[in-house]
């Protein structure tokens, strides 16, 4: 604190060799007339005050207004921006309207053909095996109708090819009458076929 004191001496006191009373500076003319210091009136010190308010509110709204448009201003290009890319995406979704209706109708065509599909797969399965069908199972449906359409003639049990029926005995009355010939040829064949016998 002491030497704190000492320094504010020290700026008040003129150098040393130089006379210059207190409150005046080196480089001040030397006056003999001290200079009165202007004094103000309360009106004169509230017109400043209201004057420097006034300046200093005017540069506040100015700065505001400034803030106001610039952040306006942002908000016009971030709008734009999002404007761009909605009129993007709603090309984009119109795009893919049409696909999507398209692929919603194929959807629902292969719907229909799987169950098609699956129906013509019970009948062929019908008198397959169980132990055959847990095999064939295992593959896709397209798969297992080729496999059954190739191959069901051997694997259905119990369904074989019927032999021709013996067609009727014709009545006696509805004979006709065999001639001495045919008589004779009947019997060359028969005789041939009983001599292969024996």
């Amino acid at each position: 604190m002491a030497d704190k004191g000492k320094d504010d001496k020290s700026q008040e006191q003129p150098d040393e060799g130089t006379a210059t009373p207190p409150g005046k500076t080196a480089d001040q003319p030397k006056d003999d007339k001290p200079k009165a210091e202007k004094t103000f009136t309360q009106k004169e010190v509230d017109a400043i005050v209201t004057e420097r308010l006034e300046r200093e509110k005017d540069k506040a709204t100015k700065a505001a207004e400034r803030a106001r448009a610039e952040a306006a201003e942002e908000a016009l290009t971030k709008n734009q921006e999002w404007k761009e890319l909605a009129e993007k995406r709603e090309l984009r979704i119109k795009e893919l309207e049409p696909l999507a209706e398209k692929l919603a109708a194929a959807e629902k065509d292969l719907r229909a053909h799987a169950d098609a599909l699956g129906a013509q797969l019970k009948t062929q399965k019908e008198g397959i095996p169980a132990h055959i069908l847990s095999l064939i199972e295992k593959q896709s449906i397209l798969e297992q109708l080729i496999y059954l359409s190739e191959n069901r003639a051997a694997l259905v049990m119990g369904e074989k090819k019927k032999p021709d029926p013996v067609p009727e005995s014709p009545r006696g009355d509805s004979l006709k009458a065999v001639s001495d010939a045919e008589k004779e040829q009947v019997r060359r064949e028969f005789a041939g076929t009983v001599k292969g016998m024996f």
